[in-house]
């Protein structure tokens, strides 16, 4: 916050001072107080006293002091120019900035923020609203989503990047999904551009091995993605059709049987991504398998905080399936 520099004392003149003996007609020696001239403190930018004052109207430290005005000096030069400060001076001061920097009712220079495009008294907005408003001002769009939006026509990205935490709990799926959103995925093309690779093809198939590709296009994760597609419409009575933009987004519509869809969708992004970077074969049979265990971890989680009923509820389909196929 810009600081209004109106006090009477603020923009007085540094005068330096220091301590020189003098005779006086009758040749006695004694002390008196001289003003200094000081050129390289002068040329140094140190005139006034609002320039070794910091925003709270306290004088600068010595580290600070010695950056702000980019010189070398002693602690002694840093001392005799604060102490040329009077403490009389510095108190009024302080008093008068943290009047400023604390609105009241009748203060002319209280604080307003914008909310909803209207100018609204920051004394009437809650903690949250202003929060929120602060971290509107900061924010900047991830260069990731611009690069999305000229391939794809996503463009809820709120529920987008929500999706991952309302439908998992564990934190390596989340992360994953958050690094594939945001475009920072070893897959080989990007290996190949920061030159930890020579190629930028796909190991199984030679194609170009993007991102999409990766996740996707790929002819075997293509064929595994459609075994998937086909399993669960098998199993639910709410088929689906897993398109590419789907399978790396997610299906973010507010029905209930998406929630399952979305976290088999996470896992199976999870299993495709240690296959290929152990070199591992892409096997549907596994991933089924990797599901099954996942789901009877899920169980006793819901067991111990009595919401199996609603587990049940959510997947009975699916794990009578999976019991079924490898019991």
């Amino acid at each position: 916050m810009e600081v209004l520099w109106e006090n009477e004392f603020i923009k007085s003149p540094i005068s330096i001072k220091k301590k020189c003996k003098s005779k006086n007609s009758g040749r006695e020696t004694q002390m008196v107080t001289k003003s200094i001239w000081q050129p390289t403190l002068y040329k140094a930018g140190i005139v006034r006293v609002n320039d070794i004052l910091d925003n709270e109207g306290k004088p600068l430290d010595f580290k600070n002091f010695c950056i702000k005005f980019n010189i070398q000096c002693n602690i002694i030069t840093y001392y005799r120019v604060i102490k040329a400060i009077p403490k009389s001076w510095l108190h009024e001061i302080e008093v008068f900035i943290n009047n400023q920097l604390q609105p009241t009712a009748n203060n002319s220079h209280c604080l307003s923020i914008s909310v909803n495009d209207v100018d609204t008294s920051i004394l009437k907005t809650s903690t949250k609203v202003t929060y929120n408003c602060f971290v509107k001002m900061k924010y900047v769009e991830p260069t990731a989503l611009s690069k999305w939006s000229s391939i794809t026509d996503q463009s809820d990205w709120k529920n987008i990047f929500k999706l991952p935490y309302s439908c998992c709990r564990e934190p390596y799926i989340q992360a994953l999904q958050y690094r594939i959103l945001h475009r920072f995925l070893p897959c080989n093309k990007w290996l190949c551009d920061i030159s930890i690779k020579s190629v930028n093809t796909c190991d199984l198939c030679q194609g170009i091995d993007t991102i999409e590709h990766f996740i996707y296009s790929c002819n075997s994760v293509r064929n595994y993605w459609n075994a998937i597609e086909t399993w669960w419409n098998s199993v639910s009575n709410n088929p689906v059709v897993l398109t590419e933009k789907h399978v790396i987004f997610g299906l973010y519509y507010d029905l209930p049987y998406f929630e399952n869809v979305n976290y088999i969708l996470l896992l199976g992004k999870k299993y495709i991504y240690n296959c290929k970077l152990n070199g591992k074969e892409i096997n549907f049979n596994t991933f089924l398998l990797i599901l099954k265990k996942n789901l009877e971890i899920e169980r006793i989680i819901c067991t111990k905080t009595k919401s199996v009923e609603m587990f049940t509820k959510k997947w009975s389909k699916v794990t009578d399936n999976l019991s079924n196929l490898f019991d």
